[in-house]
């Protein structure tokens, strides 16, 4: 072996060493962060469901979070028209990173990352941009990437096929678009039917590669669509839910889904769907009126797949390799 390629080694274990002592020391991947509407603070629960700490409250109506390209957490606030920016191991704020009103955002509420590492907010107010893109370092605009025409949004993601998913609220179905130019390809579920999403918020791409849509309306249940085709699977999960916002699903084999009016976020088995039972209780940790949820990420967890271990040091071995 070269002098070269042990050196490089070397570092490799090191960097992976350091990472992993430091998912230890801050925190893990087995714990939730809950945005508290009525309180406009980040909560932070333990796998148990047990309150753990919350985070200074500087928002004024916060919404959805997400995941940076850089471990930081970003989250939309409905009353200021902006995104801020949390540290992804403190939880400590780190001040706007989108601001306010940004190139016409109104009511700002599903945000995600994009292949191209740029952030997308969709924009709900009424006579705007469905869906802008700003710079995933800076905040800085970049372009309109769903044009005001486009029907009122709810959550979106972007799939394992690099394209953007937006879930409608107001038509009951989920559009497509190029995740790489933004054009209009087509309904992925259709709506105005019997098995279409009813009033539709939160959406993801569950475990199992299908796609999951939580349900505000009469049944207030998570829905399951064939994740290649589009087509109803079932009523995934049901119970103890009142207007359901959002949805993760944690390293721990079950799925969260926050529920805005009965301020709870309840519990259910991520296999099968069948109800667990409560996660977070009204007003725990000061909870109320939850809406975004976030599964923490440990900084050793390169894969971002809520595990540490032996496909995180191959993720790490191969960014090492390709000089990232």
């Amino acid at each position: 072996m070269g002098m070269h390629h042990s050196l490089r080694l070397a570092a490799l274990v090191v960097a992976f060493v350091a990472g992993l002592t430091a998912s230890v020391s801050a925190q893990t991947c087995h714990q939730v962060i809950v945005a508290s509407n009525s309180s406009d603070d980040l909560l932070v629960f333990n796998s148990d469901g047990s309150f753990d700490h919350q985070s200074a409250g500087v928002m004024a109506g916060n919404c959805y979070m997400t995941y940076g390209p850089d471990g930081n957490i970003y989250a939309s606030d409905t009353a200021t028209d902006a995104v801020y920016r949390y540290n992804g191991r403190t939880l400590a704020p780190m001040g706007v990173f989108v601001p306010s009103a940004s190139a016409g955002l109104n009511d700002p509420q599903g945000l995600c990352f994009g292949p191209d590492g740029n952030l997308y907010v969709t924009s709900v107010g009424a006579g705007t941009p469905k869906v802008l893109r700003f710079n995933g370092t800076t905040g800085a605009f970049i372009n309109y990437f769903v044009p005001v025409a486009a029907p009122v949004p709810g959550g979106i993601t972007f799939g394992p096929d690099g394209n953007l998913y937006y879930v409608c609220n107001t038509c009951q179905d989920v559009q497509l678009y190029n995740g790489t130019t933004g054009q209009y390809l087509g309904l992925f579920v259709k709506g105005q039917q019997s098995d279409s999403p009813k009033r539709p918020r939160g959406i993801c791409f569950g475990p199992d590669g299908n796609l999951y849509i939580t349900c505000a309306s009469t049944d207030d249940c998570i829905r399951r669509y064939d994740g290649h085709t589009g087509l109803f699977i079932d009523i995934f999960a049901i119970g103890g839910l009142d207007d359901p916002l959002d949805l993760a699903f944690t390293p721990w084999g079950t799925l969260l889904v926050s529920g805005s009016l009965t301020s709870n976020v309840q519990q259910f088995n991520a296999s099968t769907g069948a109800l667990i039972g409560t996660f977070v209780s009204p007003g725990e940790g000061n909870a109320g009126a939850p809406s975004g949820l976030l599964v923490l990420r440990a900084p050793a967890d390169f894969n971002a797949d809520g595990f540490v271990n032996a496909l995180d040091y191959d993720a790490f071995a191969e960014h090492f390799e390709a000089g990232c």
